[in-house]
């Protein structure tokens, strides 16, 4: 419907139309509830990601396998055995697919790049806010548990320049 209505947008534009109301009309809700939705969306797989229980131990060579180097996640790279959590290159793997699915929805929607970003920002946060929501209310944590928390955390602050380099390559950055 958005790309049809897109569509008939520029069609009528093409013929000296004002369209001006009508785009806004489309395209404000749209965007809004698509956005809700799909940082809503988004931020629920984090608290799965943070709520499994191998959350607290580090990755094995299979999933290292597959989520870091099938999913290019050069950042997230180690030599020898990553001492982060499966969660942390799966939580990569959501916020990228939010941004490309988000520019792909876009496409035909004007000034969408400073929301682009705002969302993508907004995301990290809810990230990093429900690790420690989730971490800090897990009431029998044991030491190497917390310690695997903290491994975590900082990996995932290491990713944020992973998100600005997708924006920036999608000619939003």
């Amino acid at each position: 419907v958005k790309d049809f209505m897109a569509i008939f947008c520029k069609t009528l534009q093409k013929y000296s139309r004002n369209v001006t109301s009508l785009q806004e009309l489309v395209k404000v809700p749209l965007r809004d509830r698509y956005l809700q939705i799909s940082t809503t969306a988004v931020s629920v797989l984090f608290t799965k990601e943070y709520e499994r229980k191998d959350f607290y131990e580090p990755i094995s060579d299979k999933e290292y396998r597959i989520l870091i180097l099938e999913n290019d996640l050069s950042v997230l790279k180690t030599n020898g055995k990553a001492p982060y959590s499966r969660a942390v290159p799966q939580c990569c793997i959501f916020l990228k697919h939010f941004i490309l699915d988000f520019d792909d929805f876009g496409k035909n929607l004007p000034e969408l790049a400073h929301l682009m970003v705002k969302a993508s920002e907004r995301l990290v946060t809810i990230m990093c806010t429900q690790l420690t929501h989730v971490v800090g209310k897990k009431e029998d944590l044991t030491l190497p548990q917390a310690a695997q928390a903290i491994i975590n955390a900082k990996y995932l602050e290491k990713t944020v320049p992973v998100y600005n380099q997708l924006l920036t390559s999608l000619g939003i950055g």
